[in-house]
């Protein structure tokens, strides 16, 4: 049988190693430490109950301690990558809106995608008259489907 503080040290090795291969979380680094501190403790103290009363209120601490501390470094945003970097961003229409089914084409960052209108406000201004976003006007980007954008009409100022 292991010797019970060789227990406690293999176990804090196994939570960092884990703690690295799930970055982000701080829960099992937290674990490993405690149980580092268990094994400290573990060479003077022989009895299993004050070990594990060691660990279980060094856990609670760390985990407590470290939370904010994780939520700070990690709440730094998501950075969106690839097609999500271009959401929120605008686009120049390069072919005007279709008032029937919404369908247009727009530039962004140089390459030309085709977009849907999600706001159908800004297309039936009325029962009978159709309006559609015309070329060299500005739409927001605010999704993406596939590989279509979806966009709406940047309102203007007065």
């Amino acid at each position: 049988m292991i010797d019970i503080h060789f227990f406690w040290l293999i176990f804090a090795i196994l939570c960092y190693l884990l703690e690295i291969l799930t970055p982000y979380i701080f829960f099992l680094a937290s674990i490993g430490t405690a149980a580092l501190i268990t094994f400290i403790f573990s060479l003077f103290v022989k009895e299993n109950f004050f070990l594990w009363l060691i660990f279980f209120f060094a856990s609670l601490l760390l985990v407590i301690l470290t939370r904010p501390l994780a939520k700070r470094l990690t709440k730094k945003g998501v950075t969106r990558v690839a097609v999500d970097s271009l959401i929120g961003k605008k686009a120049l229409v390069v072919e005007s809106f279709n008032p029937v089914d919404k369908k247009g084409r727009v530039k962004v960052e140089g390459e030309e995608w085709l977009a849907f209108l999600l706001d159908e406000k800004e297309i039936i201004t009325s029962n009978e008259s159709r309006k559609s976003i015309l070329r060299d006007e500005w739409v927001e980007i605010i999704g993406i489907e596939g590989t279509k954008l979806l966009v709406k009409k940047i309102l203007e100022s007065k």
